[in-house]
């Protein structure tokens, strides 16, 4: 809601400020207009009116002309006021979900309010299966078309997305995802985007140090892991699970045979983005 309105003020003071600016030059405009008359006919009751039309611009303030404009409308239409529902919606529709989960997952709610992971992380890791990913040499290792990426992102940020899925259902398929040259690679990329643009990563900052001294020190035993896990924010303990899930599929012996992507390479691509510290970040 404050975003809302921290747009909806500067969107606002824009406006007036090009309402100042078209006024003024309207009058730029007249002078100039009446000055060319002047000199083309020397007609003594066109010169009257010609004074008359400059005494009267030269006493309009633009301000002053806005603001009586403005009451009038209020008056006449009344004060425009959007619905709490329309506010919200207009707040949702400009959050960031390749910055913050918590922002990623209050999007999902607004379309699905069951939903316990963010709408972007079963959308790519479903057209990554869509797209044969789990049979394709070097899944989630391969670079993709850069433009392509920044199209599908464009795609999933919640002002468009929003009005495709609510409009449609989540029956957009392969209509909605459409590209010059298709590829699964595409998919795969923007996932691991997502992971890597979250300020605060799958696994918070908050426990990096615990999870590398345990690591270190070969603590992290089942018990250990589920007590840490259960310390997790919901979404991102539900959300892990999904990508665990997704992941085991992936490292099956039928598709790494295919993919040459066992554990290990997906643990050296995938664990920097759900793991990692500023400090680590910044040094390098």
């Amino acid at each position: 809601m404050q975003r809302y309105n921290e747009q909806y003020e500067k969107w606002k003071k824009e406006v007036i400020h090009a309402e100042y600016f078209r006024i003024e030059s309207m009058m730029t405009i007249l002078n100039q207009l009446v000055t060319k008359q002047k000199q083309i006919q020397n007609n003594e009751k066109l010169m009257v009116i010609h004074h008359d039309i400059m005494v009267t611009a030269e006493k309009l303030n633009p301000q002053q002309e806005l603001e009586k404009f403005v009451h009038f409308c209020i008056e006449k239409h009344g004060k425009y006021a959007p619905m709490e529902e329309q506010k919200v919606t207009l707040d949702l529709e400009y959050r960031d979900v390749f910055l913050s989960i918590e922002d990623a997952m209050a999007v999902t709610k607004e379309m699905d309010a069951n939903a316990t992971i963010p709408y972007i992380v079963p959308l790519l890791c479903d057209k990554v299966k869509e797209f044969d990913g789990f049979q394709t040499e070097g899944i989630f290792r391969k670079s993709a078309n850069i433009l392509d990426v920044r199209k599908l992102k464009n795609k999933v940020e919640p002002r468009q997305y929003m009005h495709i899925f609510l409009s449609l259902s989540y029956t957009m398929g392969h209509i909605y995802f459409t590209f010059d040259d298709p590829s699964v690679h595409i998919f795969a990329n923007c996932l691991k985007d997502w992971l890597r643009s979250l300020e605060d990563p799958l696994i918070p900052e908050l426990y990096y140090d615990f999870c590398v001294d345990m690591a270190k020190k070969g603590k992290l035993d089942k018990g250990q892991f589920e007590v840490f896990f259960s310390q997790l924010p919901a979404v991102n303990r539900e959300t892990l699970k999904y990508l665990v899930n997704f992941l085991r599929e992936l490292i099956r012996p039928e598709c790494v045979k295919v993919t040459l992507m066992g554990l290990d390479n997906l643990a050296v691509i995938f664990g920097p983005t759900l793991l990692r510290t500023e400090t680590l970040v910044c040094s390098l």
